[in-house]
Order: structure tokens, then sequence, then C-alpha cells
């Protein structure tokens, strides 16, 4: 199981519009607990995603319903140019794949399941949906949960076409014995990450602020004991996936 982000708002969705390199793009972002309502469309939207006739990354709706099930998906989000058919998805697992040390604060911040999708025979969006879902990714990391470290890996046979790509977007190789339990069969890449002041500031970021910073008295007590018990550790299953762009 993966760990949820703070949200201490009554949704699971959130969508909107952001304007990305002068460019506007619609975004929407699921977070775990899903609602009901929100299941089997997430189920159909990633398990259908068709990249070159296939299914992308072989990801189908029982494999996405088995996510959904087990809770192995943080977050997931769909980004699309405003007005166009090019489309990226993908998802965020928060989780240690690193370390066998448990809990929140240790664990890693990974995407995954990227896909870019072009359909009815539109043309490629000049700034690539996947760069603004992995800056939306990147940016929910560093507001929401505070870390300031984003990761994914890449399957060791697509290092050559996928490792350039994501070293445009900033992120980099590192050692296999900083994340020894990847094993050989993937490249594990990391990006540093600083807080965007332009970033879409989602309600339960400004509420997650003004709750640690600005809440005084009883209400702050309140609201510290909420965030440790949103802090506790459980034991969570491990699964390990790449992604194609």
């Amino acid at each position: 199981m993966a760990y949820p982000l703070y949200n201490p708002t009554n949704k699971s969705k959130f969508e909107g519009i952001i304007t990305y390199e002068n460019k506007d793009f619609s975004y929407e972002l699921y977070f775990i607990p899903l609602h009901e309502e929100n299941k089997e469309y997430l189920i159909k939207k990633f398990g259908q995603r068709m990249w070159k006739g296939e299914p992308c990354l072989e990801i189908d709706e029982n494999l996405i319903r088995d996510y959904i099930e087990n809770d192995d998906v943080s977050v997931y989000g769909i980004v699309s140019e405003v007005d166009t058919n090019d489309e990226a998805s993908g998802t965020i697992q928060v989780y240690n794949h690193c370390n066998k040390r448990k809990g929140l604060k240790a664990s890693q911040v990974w995407i995954n399941d990227v896909c870019r999708i072009t359909t009815n025979g539109s043309t490629k969006s000049l700034v690539s949906p996947v760069k603004v879902l992995f800056y939306i990714f990147e940016q929910l990391t560093i507001n929401n949960l505070k870390k300031s470290e984003i990761c994914l890996f890449v399957d060791i046979d697509k290092k050559d076409i996928l490792v350039p790509q994501y070293n445009k977007y900033g992120y980099q190789v590192s050692p296999s014995t900083t994340c020894p339990l990847l094993g050989d069969e993937y490249i594990f890449m990391r990006k540093t990450l600083t807080k965007d002041p332009n970033y879409v500031n989602f309600p339960f970021i400004s509420i997650d602020i003004l709750e640690i910073n600005q809440l005084g008295g009883a209400n702050k007590s309140k609201k510290n004991k909420k965030l440790r018990r949103y802090k506790k550790t459980r034991r969570y299953k491990k699964t390990r996936r790449y992604n194609k762009i």
C-alpha cells in the first residue's frame, strides 16, 4: 500500500486549468482514498490507454483495479493541452523502495505509469503534457509532502530512450547503491526540487501551511494530533512500474 498525501478536504478529485510556458492545460488529480464514483472512471481511463496499437506499458483494467483495491497508488494524474487530443497520464506512489525503513518520512515519492497518448490524428503539443504532469507532481511533492526530492526508475532495456528524455526534465541517474532494493534491471533517477511561487495553490496546500505555521493554542494542538495520526506508519506492498513517453 502507498502512503496518501495530506488532504483534509472531503474530496478525492481536483481539477482545473494551469498555464505552463504560455499554454493552457487542463488537469485532473485523484487522491486516495478514492470516492466510489471515481474508481470505475480511473479503471477505464488508465486501463484502456493504447500506444501503437497495444496497451500502454501493458497496463490493463485488471491491473488498475488491483492498484485501487490495494491502494498501490497515492495520486492519479491526467493532463492535456486545452482543445487538443494530446494527453499525458501517470501516477505518484509514496513508498520506500530503497531500504527497509518504515514510515512516511523514510519513503520516497515515485513517478510511475507515465504514458502520452495523441489520438484522432492530432499533432503533438509544442509543450509536452508529460512535462506539465511532471511539474504538477513535483510541486505536489515539495508543497504537500514537504519532500525536496522526487524519483523514478527506468527499465534498463529502455535507458537509451528514456534517460536522455528525463535528463531534459532535470532528472539525474543515481548510483544503484543509493537505492539497492530496485535491483539491476532498473535505472534509478531522481531530481532535487524547489518551490515555484507561481504554482497552482490547491486548497489543501494552503490549509496545510496555515495549520502548521499559523494556528495557535488549542486549535494548533488539535491539528497537530491530526497530523500525527496521518503520519502513523503501516507496512506497504511494493510495486515497480516504469514509464513510456
